[in-house]
């Protein structure tokens, strides 16, 4: 059978321990992440934003809302991949 621990080598450490479906849904949910708040909600704001502030303050305020929410998506990336950290 392939993949077995018997005939994996000693140098690989067992920490895939998720299936590829649970791997394919947090890939998913990362994705649609990243498209809702780095595009879509940018968008929707700079269309809500264009006809009521100056053009510096939207510009501000959609590059604030990107920098959170990137670092959001990585402190979300992050917590994805904890799972698959090496145990001793």
């Amino acid at each position: 059978m392939v993949g077995t621990s018997a005939e994996r080598p000693a140098s690989v450490p067992a920490i895939v321990q998720g299936t590829w479906g649970a791997a394919l849904g947090k890939a998913a949910a990362q994705l649609i992440a990243c498209y809702a708040l780095l595009l879509y909600v940018p968008n929707r704001l700079l269309a809500f934003l264009a006809t009521r502030v100056t053009p510096n303050v939207r510009d501000a305020i959609v590059l604030a809302w990107e920098v959170v929410f990137f670092l959001v998506l990585a402190w979300l990336f992050v917590a994805l991949q904890r799972g698959r950290r090496a145990r001793p």
